[in-house]
C-alpha cells in the first residue's frame, strides 16, 4: 500500500471525521459526541418544559396535583375515542396515583405519561 498512499488516505479520513471514528483527535471544535449529548439534553429539557405545559394547562385550580376530574378532562381532551366512562376514568386515575394520595402530581404524571407514549400522538398536541 505505501507510505503515500496511506497519507493520502488519512488525510481524506480527516476531513471526513477531523475527530475520528470515535469523536476524539485534533480539531477546532468539540468532538461530535459532546454535541449529541448537548442536543439530547436540550431535548429532554424541552420535553420537561412541554410536560410542564400540559400539566399546568389540566391543573385547573393550581394546587399542583390532578384531581381525578382533572386527569378526567385531560384524558377527554387528549384521547377523545377513548372510553370516558365513570369505571374507566377511576381506573386510569387509579394507575397514575401510585401512592394513593387522592391527587396525581407532577412525577406520577409524567410517569402515567411514559406508559401512554404508544398514544403519545395526541397527549402532545394538547399543551400545544
Amino acid at each position: 500500500y505505501g507510505k503515500v498512499a496511506f497519507k493520502g488516505h488519512v488525510t481524506k479520513c480527516k476531513k471526513l471525521r477531523p475527530y475520528g471514528a470515535n469523536g476524539f483527535g485534533p480539531g477546532g471544535g468539540p468532538p461530535q459526541a459532546k454535541q449529541d449529548a448537548d442536543r439530547l439534553v436540550k431535548k429532554s429539557l424541552r420535553k420537561a418544559d412541554h410536560m410542564r405545559e400540559l400539566f399546568d394547562r389540566f391543573d385547573t385550580d393550581k394546587d399542583g396535583v390532578l384531581s381525578p376530574e382533572e386527569l378526567a378532562a385531560c384524558l377527554r381532551n387528549c384521547f377523545p375515542n377513548r372510553p370516558d366512562d365513570a369505571n374507566t376514568l377511576a381506573a386510569e386515575f387509579a394507575k397514575a396515583d401510585k401512592d394513593g394520595s387522592g391527587g396525581v402530581d407532577f412525577d406520577e404524571f409524567v410517569d402515567y405519561y411514559n406508559q401512554l407514549a404508544g398514544s403519545a400522538s395526541k397527549f402532545e398536541e394538547a399543551a400545544d
